[in-house]
């Protein structure tokens, strides 16, 4: 287990979770609809996922993520981690700290993204391994 790529990768995917949340506001405001959040979770569900997989699945050589060790540990950093960035970047838009509701909805959305796209990721590089090594 090298803790240096687990925390690239941690630090990777929480900033996912702020990018996929971010898309999916901006697509709430591009298409509009009466209600926000049913606009943004969905777009920030899937793009987060997508963004995750892709991570886990194309830059391997990078986060060098190989164990199911590896993967609950990015699963368990990236909650804190994304809670600090979260936070940084609210205070460094709004000019204040964010609220604990904030927070909490960013660990409900995160904990839903980043289970499932480890989860994807992890099979699709497990099944690539397989394929590799029958070879």
């Amino acid at each position: 287990m090298n803790w240096n790529k687990i925390f690239i990768s941690a630090f990777s995917v929480s900033l996912y979770n702020l990018v996929s949340g971010v898309l999916g506001y901006a697509c709430y405001n591009l298409f509009g609809g009466e209600n926000q959040l049913a606009v943004q979770v969905p777009v920030s569900l899937l793009s987060g996922i997508l963004l995750i997989v892709v991570w886990v699945v194309y830059f391997q050589k990078i986060n060098g993520l190989q164990s199911d060790r590896d993967f609950l540990a990015v699963l368990l950093l990236a909650f804190p981690v994304a809670a600090v960035l979260f936070t940084g970047v609210h205070y460094f838009v709004t000019g204040y700290l964010t609220s604990w509701g904030n927070i909490v909805s960013l660990v409900m959305v995160q904990f839903v993204e980043n289970t499932f796209g480890l989860f994807v990721g992890y099979v699709i590089t497990h099944q690539r391994l397989k394929n590799t090594n029958s070879e």
